[in-house]
């Protein structure tokens, strides 16, 4: 239409006006059609950023509660041996050294109920062996106050003995004194 009117502004306009506005149209449902498209992409983002939040938070609250349940876990596995260590400790303080020990595994613990199991043992050990020289030494102390009892009888004979032997010498004498008096006369 332009070329038609022999390149009248006026007309030019006029005909360049619709066409500007299909493109305008054109552009504006173009623009409509993005903004839909960004925000879908923008709600689909949003959704998939909060389903990866609340993943990281699941993962976060069970990564603690493995890390809690497994501390309980190891305190209890740390703990357990060192208490029986102790309460070992404080029977073999107390004289009893019947208490068996059972040390398990190759940690340092096991390593400390494995020595304190061999202290008991061989406190056992020195207390029987004391125990053995004690029933000894009243074995031979019994013997020895039996034959303590033994010569006192013997020596209370032999001086019942003399006793009755220097009586028997008294009389003779006094019986040889009167023979010889007797003779003399």
């Amino acid at each position: 239409a332009y070329k038609s009117s022999d390149l009248d502004f006026a007309t030019g306009d006029k005909a360049a006006r619709s066409k500007d506005r299909e493109a305008a149209t054109l552009l504006q449902d173009l623009r409509k059609h993005l903004s839909e498209q960004e925000a879908r992409a923008s709600e689909g983002a949003s959704a998939l950023a909060a389903r990866g939040s609340m993943l990281a938070y699941g993962v976060m609250v069970a990564v603690t509660l493995i890390g809690f349940g497994g501390s309980i876990w190891l305190s209890r596995q740390i703990v357990r041996p060192l208490s029986e260590a102790v309460h070992a400790a404080d029977l073999v303080s107390r004289g009893d050294l019947t208490t068996p020990l059972h040390p398990e595994g190759q940690d340092e613990i096991a390593a400390l109920l494995r020595s304190l199991q061999s202290m008991q043992q061989s406190l056992s050990q020195l207390v029987n062996k004391v125990r053995d020289g004690a029933e000894g030494v009243s074995h031979a102390s019994s013997e020895i106050a039996q034959g303590n009892q033994d010569l006192s009888n013997r020596t209370e004979q032999q001086a019942s003995a003399l006793q009755q032997a220097a009586a028997s010498m008294d009389e003779l004498g006094s019986t040889v004194g009167r023979s010889a008096d007797s003779a003399a006369r």
